[in-house]
């Protein structure tokens, strides 16, 4: 399965569910205010979030095994945090900009 938002524009909300094998969730935003959630339980999963602006917020949770997770995050003020659950999994914030948060939490279930 493949899923991917596009938002150009303040103030928007995304949100992804996904559950099984290699699954596929990507959202790009654009502007201010945005908040972007993904959810995927199960195996060989990947999500993606690219933002562009301030005061965004990047949510990504994972639950299974070799699952990737990555956040992209261009701006101030913006929020990123991406939590894994299982084994052999991978993730990764990138932030350019000012005043921004980034919280990765890995663990066993």
């Amino acid at each position: 399965n493949i899923a991917y938002v596009y938002q150009d524009g303040d103030d928007n909300v995304s949100e992804q569910v996904q559950q099984g094998e290699d699954n596929r969730a990507y959202v790009y935003q654009k502007g201010y205010g945005n908040v972007a959630e993904q959810w995927q339980s199960g195996v060989g999963n990947w999500t993606g979030v690219y933002q562009l602006g301030d005061r965004n917020v990047a949510l990504t949770q994972q639950l299974g095994t070799g699952n990737w997770a990555g956040i992209y995050q261009v701006g101030n003020a913006n929020t990123a945090k991406i939590q894994q659950s299982g084994d052999n999994f991978s993730a990764f914030i990138t932030q350019v900009g000012n005043n921004n948060s980034a919280v990765i939490v890995q663990g066993k279930k």
